[in-house]
């Protein structure tokens, strides 16, 4: 129900109360014509049997003239239906007990008696059938003008009308502020989701960069390494290449005598790390360009020149008296592919691109029939 229709509702019912309230009280003002005749009949009779009572009774002061007066009292006015009722009461008991007293004169007395208390209880239980008596008569509805009545029927419209917008707006306040609240609940609610929502995402962003500056540290860790074990690596070759100086050295001092005009010059030791373009400019002299030779599995000399690897090797000394190196013959690589095409059966590279080649650890090969073989993989880096 909207709250236009509950107002009509509280409007109506507020008219109709008046003008109930009224024509039930003219109801009630009507009294029964029959009902009243009735008590005024009875309350006659009971003044005429008093009289009587009181002539009989003349002015003797026996014991029954004293429980009639009382009695007397209360019948010429009885408007006090109690007070009348209790006389009643005390006058029929010493009648009673009168009746059982033998020198009790009761010729004429007694019938009198009688005819009183009989008209009493009959007055008393008319008064009780017939309706209240109306209360004082005020100026009511029907005694004033209309403009009157209308005005004692408006005034009550008028509160009735009054308190029912009353509660109307209450009831539309109560019903804003509910819905006020519920914003403010919600708004309030929306703030702390995000605020929470913010700070998971900044640790969320936190986290990825510490995950990306660990991955750096482990590729950096990973170089190092692999740096490290190159020149480990270099310095082994290195040692080896200098204990088999120590015993070619050691060969010839034995042989001295057969060939003591052709002294023998010292190994070539090589320096590692080195880019690829340096080390080439300096072994220029002790350099050989090879190819692979696919159908033999084996590394042979090329003629022409155009072999993608350089083997390093001095040629004033025998092969087995020295460490052969096999190095790229281009400094700077200018595709990620020309590794993987030309050199990745010979060295190892961790990042291969385009850029500058470096030789941390050198590939080693060892010479067979008809040219050479790998014996170690070298490691290449490309900065």
């Amino acid at each position: 129900m909207t709250a236009k229709g509950l107002l009509r509702v509280l409007v109506c019912g507020l008219v109709l109360i008046p003008v109930t309230s009224a024509s039930s009280v003219c109801a009630q003002n009507e009294n029964d014509p029959e009902a009243k005749t009735s008590s005024e009949k009875e309350k006659a009779a009971l003044h005429d049997a008093a009289e009587n009572l009181k002539a009989k009774l003349g002015t003797k002061s026996d014991r029954l003239s004293k429980a009639a007066k009382p009695f007397l009292t209360a019948a010429e006015n009885p408007t006090d239906i109690s007070e009348l009722k209790r006389t009643t009461d005390d006058l029929q008991t010493t009648l009673d007990d009168l009746s059982k007293d033998a020198n009790f004169d009761s010729i004429q007395r007694v019938p009198a008696t009688k005819r009183a208390i009989a008209a009493s209880l009959a007055y008393q239980e008319a008064v009780k059938k017939a309706p209240p008596p109306p209360p004082a008569k005020s100026p009511s509805t029907t005694d004033l003008p209309l403009a009157s009545n209308w005005t004692a029927l408006i005034l009550p419209v008028a509160a009735a009308v009054a308190a029912a917008g009353l509660i109307v707006l209450a009831i539309f306040g109560i019903l804003r502020m509910r819905r006020g609240y519920w914003a403010r609940f919600d708004h309030h609610v929306n703030g702390i989701v995000k605020a929470h929502t913010k700070e998971l995402m900044q640790r969320q962003d936190e986290l990825a960069k510490q995950f990306v500056a660990l991955g750096n540290q482990h590729r950096s860790g990973s170089a190092r390494l692999e740096s490290i074990e190159g020149e480990l690596q270099a310095l082994g070759r290195r040692a080896r290449a200098m204990s088999d100086g120590r015993g070619y050295q050691g060969d010839s001092g034995r042989n001295s005598d057969n060939d003591s005009s052709r002294p023998q010059p010292p190994p070539v030791e090589p320096e590692f790390p080195a880019s690829v373009n340096e080390y080439l400019n300096k072994m220029k002299r002790n350099s050989t360009v090879v190819k692979p030779d696919f159908q033999n599995g084996i590394l042979v000399s090329d003629l022409d020149g155009r072999g993608e690897l350089v083997l390093i090797r001095d040629m004033r000394l025998a092969d087995d008296a020295q460490p052969l190196f096999l190095v790229p013959r281009v400094g700077q690589f200018q595709t990620k592919q020309e590794f993987h095409s030309y050199y990745e059966r010979y060295y190892d590279c961790h990042r291969p691109s385009a850029g500058d080649v470096w030789i941390i650890d050198p590939a080693v090969v060892s010479t067979v029939p008809g040219g050479w073989e790998l014996r170690e993989k070298g490691v290449l880096e490309v900065r």
